[in-house]
C-alpha cells in the first residue's frame, strides 16, 4: 500500500514537472504553412503546460505561452475556430476564453478533425476542467455554472452540438 502511494506521487509529481518545463519557441517564424506545422508540437506542450499550471502560478510566462497560443492559432491555416458567445458565455473572462480556444485547438490538432462540434465541446470541457481546479483564483465566471450542471447531468455534449449545428 505505501509502496502503490509512493508510486502515485512520484508520477504526478513528475508530470507536473513536464508541464512546467515547456518553452514557448523563440525566433517564431510564421509567415507560411509550412511554418505553422513545425509548431504543432509546441502548440499542444503549452496547451498543456496551460491546462497542468494554477492560475496564480508564473503569471508573466502565462501571458507568454498565451501571446504565443493566440499568434499561431489566429494564423494556422488549417485551423478555424468559430466563436460564439453562446457556445462560450466566459469569453469575457481571458483566461477561460483562452482555455476554450486551447482545448479546441489540441482537438483539432490531436484528432486531426476540424469538427465544429467537437472542436467546441473539447474547448468547453477545457474551460470546466481548467475553472473547478482554479475556481478560488477565478471567481465567479459568467456561465460556468450552467455549464458545470449541464455536464453533471450528462447533456453538455448535446447542449454544444445544439448550439453549433448550424456552423
Amino acid at each position: 500500500m505505501k509502496n502503490g502511494i509512493l508510486l502515485i506521487l512520484t508520477v504526478l509529481f513528475s508530470l507536473n514537472i513536464q508541464a512546467q518545463d515547456f518553452r514557448v519557441p523563440k525566433r517564431l517564424k510564421l509567415e507560411k504553412a509550412e511554418d505553422y506545422a513545425k509548431y504543432e508540437d509546441d502548440v499542444l506542450k503549452a496547451v498543456k503546460w496551460l491546462k497542468n499550471t494554477p492560475v496564480h502560478e508564473q503569471k508573466s510566462k502565462r501571458k507568454e505561452v498565451g501571446a504565443f497560443l493566440l499568434k499561431w492559432i489566429t494564423g494556422a491555416p488549417d485551423l478555424t475556430l468559430t466563436i460564439d458567445l453562446k457556445v462560450c458565455p466566459y469569453a469575457e473572462d481571458p483566461d477561460c476564453f483562452l482555455m476554450f480556444m486551447a482545448g479546441w485547438t489540441e482537438y483539432a490538432l490531436s484528432k486531426k478533425d476540424d469538427s465544429a462540434s467537437e472542436g467546441a465541446y473539447a474547448g468547453t470541457i477545457a474551460v470546466l476542467d481548467f475553472y473547478e481546479k482554479n475556481k478560488y483564483e477565478l471567481g465567479r465566471v459568467k456561465g460556468i455554472k450552467k455549464l458545470i450542471k449541464k455536464r453533471k447531468k450528462g447533456k453538455l455534449k448535446a447542449h454544444i452540438e445544439k448550439l453549433t449545428k448550424n456552423y
